[in-house]
């Protein structure tokens, strides 16, 4: 800023304060003392904090209470709801037997983000997990339009997968088991790790058309 004779002036910035959390492991936090803090709503809740904690200033006390609230907020708004899933498969006979206990069999989780999700309509032969959506299907008829039986299939663990990608979602189906298993899984998920754990409970469930 300009004094009157037009000559700069240099401003001091405002004093900077050190708060310690107690207790003999709380880092030392900076907080910038600008004057008096009017914080309506606020204060009423922090006040009693900051009667209890004395060596904390309120805005600190505030900072940390909003910080707290929009966790809160974010973990209530960011749980995914059920996985609308339409076209649900519905084998008979053998296979029906099978893809129930390869329902029955099947994980809670397939890794970190992949936790199982509810599923509607309810059907038992359709799970999925994680958000976006991984999607298994038990008894799916037919194969994919693009498989040859003289195809390659990416084998995990003794199950062959043939794999189509379409956009965002790749498409993981079992053409030489029965009853067919497919699996929609994003892109953007590790695909090796999922099929290592799917592999065992499909290839107990279900049975191999090349042996």
């Amino acid at each position: 800023m300009a004094n009157r004779d037009g000559t700069l002036r240099a401003e001091q910035p405002p004093a900077l304060r050190t708060r310690r959390p107690p207790g003999p492991a709380g880092p030392a936090w900076p907080t910038r003392v600008v004057g008096p803090t009017r914080m309506v709503g606020v204060v009423g809740v922090v006040g009693p904090l900051a009667r209890r904690w004395p060596g904390w200033s309120i805005p600190v006390l505030a900072r940390i209470m909003v910080i707290t609230v929009v966790i809160l907020l974010t973990s209530c708004a960011g749980s995914p709801g059920p996985v609308t899933v339409n076209g649900a498969p519905d084998p008979t006979g053998a296979q029906r037997s099978a893809c129930l206990e390869l329902g029955a069999a099947l994980p809670s989780s397939l890794g970190s983000g992949l936790e199982r999700r509810e599923v509607r309509p309810a059907s038992p032969f359709v799970t999925a997990w994680g958000s976006p959506p991984a999607v298994l299907s038990c008894g799916v008829p037919g194969v994919a339009p693009g498989y040859r039986p003289d195809v390659t299939l990416s084998v995990v663990d003794d199950v062959g997968w043939f794999t189509e990608e379409h956009g965002d979602t790749v498409r993981y189906s079992t053409p030489t088991r029965r009853p067919q298993v497919v699996l929609l899984l994003p892109a953007s998920v590790q695909a090796f790790d999922v099929l290592a754990t799917l592999a065992a409970p499909i290839r107990d469930a279900t049975q191999s058309t090349t042996a």
